[in-house]
């Protein structure tokens, strides 16, 4: 009996080893040995260069650890938000908010949502409230200087940019953007007034568009005869340029004439220009690609934001706007709706074409 248990215990003994080699031999993630924290500031490193699918992983490693903690639902729904999906990303925002109500951030990241979605005061309402909870939230002053410019409210915009330099001297975003607006605003008297109310339209026309493009790119370096594009006050219409009859009397018949003159933007077949004709994401991706394709020593592949681009699933591929379309949204000119269509026969407001202006500006600076 005494060698039967001793041989129980040797074959115990070999198991127990056996068992504890074999998990040796592929231990796996060892997850518990890493602070949810180091894996959302990696998180963030990522989001901040655009790496999304290894923030997200991250946020989730984060997740898998501590499951109540409120940064890394915050990341996700930055991430989710930059995707394009506005709802996964208030589903986020929402998540934490039911685990750390006072979190300010998750508000600031909710007034996001809201502007992505042309809610304008809701996005007012909830960055406010977020700085109600943390005053010195640089982000929040700073989304709350973006929509107050969006709407057209320069003075308070440029109050919220100093607030968040106040809060965040190194804030690039802020720094470049209020020195982008004080530049727009520091000789209004050289632009039309309805110039600065383009932001703010739900839906803007050709002439609107027409008035972004002549005021905001370098059309020197886009005309096919070379037409500088200078608007002193006493200026002329190039001599050249026919400006159709329906333009004539508008307040950007200058800038009209410019654009048509350039070959930036044409006129239809019948002679007119339709200056009040609304905009649609077509036409604005179409215009927008035919400038970037006009400057052939550029190289956009660098730039695109994936090595295999995707067609928009409600664009066909025998769409005649299908590579424009695809050019812009893959550098960042124009953004897919929630869910990936492009919607092309959808409206443009004066935000997105305010943005898309700028962004192909951005590209075209050396």
């Amino acid at each position: 009996m005494a060698i039967d248990k001793i041989m129980f215990g040797v074959l115990l003994a070999g198991l127990t080893v056996s068992a504890g080699c074999a998990h040796r031999s592929d231990p796996g993630p060892d997850v518990t040995a890493v602070h949810p924290q180091t894996h959302v500031e990696a998180g963030r490193k990522f989001l901040g260069e655009a790496r999304l699918q290894e923030a997200a992983d991250r946020f989730q490693a984060a997740l898998a650890l501590d499951s109540d903690y409120v940064t890394a639902l915050e990341g996700l729904g930055l991430v989710a938000l930059e995707m394009g999906d506005r709802s996964k990303a208030e589903d986020y925002f929402r998540q934490g908010l039911a685990k750390k109500p006072a979190y300010a951030p998750l508000f600031v990241g909710l007034g996001r949502v809201a502007a992505a979605r042309g809610n304008d005061q809701e996005a007012i309402d909830n960055y406010l409230r977020a700085i109600e909870m943390e005053e010195n939230l640089a982000e929040a002053h700073y989304h709350l200087a973006l929509i107050y410019e969006r709407t057209g409210q320069f003075s308070l915009a440029e109050e919220y940019y100093k607030k968040t330099l106040d809060r965040d001297p190194n804030h690039s975003g802020a720094m470049e953007d209020w020195r982008d607006l004080a530049k727009r605003r520091s000789s209004p008297e050289d632009l039309p007034p309805e110039y600065f109310s383009i932001i703010k339209k739900a839906v803007i026309s050709r002439a609107d568009l027409a008035a972004l493009l002549a005021r905001q790119l370098p059309l020197e370096s886009i005309c096919d005869d070379g037409h500088d594009p200078a608007f002193p006050e006493d200026a002329s219409l190039p001599e050249d340029a026919s400006l159709p009859e329906d333009a004539s009397g508008h307040w950007a018949s200058r800038e009209i004439s410019a654009v048509i003159a350039c070959g930036v933007m044409a006129v239809f077949d019948d002679g007119t220009f339709r200056p009040r004709q609304a905009m649609t994401r077509r036409d604005c991706a179409r215009i927008m690609g035919e400038i970037l394709s006009s400057f052939e020593e550029r190289d956009w592949s660098g730039q695109r934001s994936a090595e295999t681009v995707v067609a928009p699933p409600d664009v066909p591929n025998e769409d005649p706007d299908l590579a424009a379309i695809m050019l812009v949204t893959d550098l960042g000119v124009m953004k897919l709706r929630d869910g990936g269509p492009f919607q092309p026969d959808g409206e443009v407001n004066g935000y997105e074409a305010t943005r898309a202006v700028r962004t192909v500006k951005e590209l075209l600076s050396p």
